[in-house]
């Protein structure tokens, strides 16, 4: 049996919010790897209340105010329209807590930038799809969340990661990492460098649409694995979707490609037996039925085109970041084994060429539910 570890945030931080009550405990929580995260009871007339505390990792997130403010727009839309729907608001979305002081979205100690949200109770989340009603449900409740947002109204958001999924230039630094080849790695993976070379026309597919205009910009989740969407826990519906560091400026078929590549790919990140790699083509279908039962009505005909071959995007995109990464001497990934992220970046071209081989039945799948929703 595992003991709970206890820990003692700072004083500011603990008072720091509009939360009423006594400060009663707090404990590390979730699996995430950026921020550092904890569940945090208060005690209120002998009842208990229960919060998210996270500390904003500013080193990689550089302006916390201004991603505090995408959060916050974001949640308050969503909670508009929950309640406009006769949805309750606290289960639609989640919620910022304010600072007590200045109204702000977050709490500031010293150097560390803190922030709030109400804990979602009865709730639960997986970190690997487990069957096609969990494909189906992450699925469709990341499509919900890209339509409620397709209206929100402001300024555009600020891009909390510049060029997160901008796949031309993450290609354009991968050619210039290759022609420096700094830590003389190349000669050890030319045939994996010279495979995704050959895949230039899926780096320009959504940058050039985006620019031409055929493919709208919307607000986007930018990591999309089941991880981030809340699942009831009395029924395994979808409530919401969390983890909202990356909403910004996108395209959905940016989000709606790694839901694909997290939860078709049947095989660890860093599995070395290239043999061991296959896709499901039932969770695909699950994924494309429940996010297209949302989206559909406000897609562009270039973005049902690409449907087909959306999951090799991301599957292409991160891949040739584990591959950059290892010919840079292995400078943003954490790894265990000296080749790790070379070991990634041929795991990753594997499932992407597995993807290219199913298309034929991909784009029939991908048909059926069109007709199917139409």
């Amino acid at each position: 049996m595992n003991s709970i570890h206890h820990v003692n945030l700072p004083e500011g931080v603990r008072s720091g919010f509009l939360i009423k009550g006594d400060f009663l405990d707090a404990i590390p929580y979730g699996s995430g790897h950026i921020n550092d995260t904890f569940l945090v009871r208060y005690i209120y007339k002998g009842r208990a209340s229960q919060f998210i505390f996270q500390r904003i990792n500013h080193h990689v997130f550089k302006n916390p105010a201004g991603l505090m403010d995408n959060i916050k727009r974001t949640c308050v839309h969503l909670q508009n329209k929950a309640i406009a729907l006769g949805k309750d608001p606290v289960r639609y979305s989640l919620a910022v807590v304010p600072a007590r002081e200045g109204n702000l979205n977050y709490f500031l100690d010293g150097a560390d930038y803190w922030r709030a949200y109400p804990f979602i109770g009865q709730s639960f989340s997986v970190d690997v799809v487990e069957n096609e009603e969990q494909a189906y449900q992450a699925a469709r409740t990341f499509g919900k969340f890209t339509t409620l947002l397709d209206d929100l109204p402001g300024d555009r958001l600020e891009e909390s990661i510049p060029d997160f999924h901008h796949t031309v230039k993450r290609y354009n630094r991968f050619e210039e990492v290759i022609e420096a080849d700094s830590k003389g790695r190349l000669s050890s993976c030319e045939s994996v460098v010279k495979a995704y070379l050959s895949e230039r026309a899926l780096a320009n597919y959504v940058v050039e649409g985006l620019s031409n205009g055929l493919i709208k910009e919307r607000v986007t989740h930018n990591d999309t694995k089941i991880s981030n969407v809340l699942l009831d826990k009395k029924t395994g519906r979808g409530i919401c979707v969390v983890d909202l560091d990356t909403i910004m400026p996108g395209s959905l078929l940016y989000d709606l490609s790694d839901l694909v590549r997290t939860s078709t790919g049947m095989f660890e990140e860093n599995e070395r037996d290239l043999s061991k790699i296959s896709m499901n083509l039932s969770y695909f279908r699950a994924v494309m039925q429940g996010f297209l039962e949302q989206t559909v009505s406000i897609m562009s005909e270039a973005e049902i085109a690409f449907l087909p071959r959306v999951g090799q995007l991301l599957t292409f995109e991160c891949g040739m970041r584990f591959l950059t990464d290892y010919l840079e001497g292995d400078v943003y990934f954490r790894i265990h084994d000296e080749d790790e992220n070379l070991v990634r970046a041929k795991t990753q071209l594997k499932f992407l060429q597995i993807q290219q081989e199913l298309e034929p039945e991909l784009q029939q799948i991908v048909k059926e539910i069109l007709k199917q929703i139409h």
